[in-house]
């Protein structure tokens, strides 16, 4: 019993003893912090703390948050270079389907391996492969970056399918192909791939390597997406006609990742497909009009200022 007693009055001393020597330390540091804030240039003591900068409160519609990777639009493949490649090279060709594992899951070229860029990475004897990537042909430019991180870690050889895989849907459907390289699952109508909701249409507007033309029943979009050109009307002859003029007017222009059109709604997956194919080259199709671009906008700028604010940050003065 003595000596319990005696063990707990030696641990109460040490602690006491603890606390002063950290009161002790603290009112030394503080004089010291003070000290050395004076030796600080004048334009650097007047910065505010960390904690009290007040974010950018909006950003604009055309402002991405997240800085970009290098892309490389060097890596395009057409679907008939890629066919080429499936009966000369196959032993060497490997198809990574970067889609959504759900859509993978329901159709895919039967040899496609459903991969990702850190897994491509992490697999080294891969580097002496001609390695082709698989996209959903949306968000096309994420892929080019891919494409580009890839090569610097020593892929010699790799591309990105132009159009992804309904641009390849479209392709195959007139081909006969071996069956590594036939398409299995549930196979969708090329249509209903193609069409884009306003989010999706708000990041395509980011790339610049991407061709906005829209419909006369679009003509309200003009002002929200101002890259945006006119078209007569809504019709293959048309599409045509403004990839032609195009290409007169900047024939030393980068390749197009892809051609969005804002048209009326109501179209058929047939009258799309007949699109695609006038076009010679994949298309993305926005039909949902302005009121829905302006209510993705609203619901963008909430996201903008939470991911400027943080988490659990005071707020700042209105």
């Amino acid at each position: 019993m003595m000596m319990r007693v005696l063990i707990l009055v030696l641990a109460s001393y040490c602690m006491q003893a603890q606390a002063q020597a950290q009161a002790q330390a603290q009112s030394t540091a503080a004089p010291a912090a003070s000290a050395a804030a004076q030796t600080l240039p004048p334009i650097l003591q007047q910065l505010p703390r960390a904690s009290g900068q007040c974010p950018k409160e909006q950003a604009a519609p055309g402002e991405l948050l997240a800085p970009q990777r290098k892309a490389d639009l060097s890596c395009q493949l057409s679907a008939a270079a890629l066919q080429r490649l499936m009966l000369t090279d196959s032993a060497k060709l490997l198809l990574a389907d970067v889609r959504q594992e759900a859509e993978y899951r329901d159709w895919h070229i039967n040899s496609a391996l459903h991969l990702s860029e850190q897994e491509l990475l992490r697999k080294p004897y891969w580097r002496n492969h001609t390695v082709v990537l698989l996209g959903n042909g949306k968000s096309a430019r994420e892929l080019y970056e891919v494409c580009a991180a890839v090569k610097q870690q020593g892929y010699a050889k790799v591309h990105v399918l132009h159009g992804g895989m309904p641009f390849w849907l479209m392709h195959a459907a007139k081909q006969s192909l071996p069956a590594p390289f036939q398409l299995v699952g549930r196979v969708p109508a090329v249509g209903g791939m193609l069409r884009i909701n306003a989010a999706e249409l708000w990041v395509e507007a980011q790339n610049h390597d991407n061709l906005v033309l829209y419909a006369p029943e679009q003509a309200g979009m003009a002002q929200d997406v101002p890259q945006a050109l006119p078209l007569k009307q809504l019709s293959p002859a048309a599409l045509k006609a403004a990839l032609e003029k195009r290409r007169k007017e900047a024939p030393h222009a980068p390749p197009l990742s892809a051609l969005l059109v804002l048209a009326p709604s109501g179209l058929s997956d047939k009258q799309i497909e007949e699109l695609q194919q006038a076009a010679a080259m994949p298309i993305l199709l926005y039909e949902q009009g302005r009121d829905a671009w302006q209510a993705n906008l609203v619901r963008q700028k909430q996201i903008w200022q939470a991911q400027a604010r943080g988490p659990k940050l005071p707020g700042c003065p209105g």
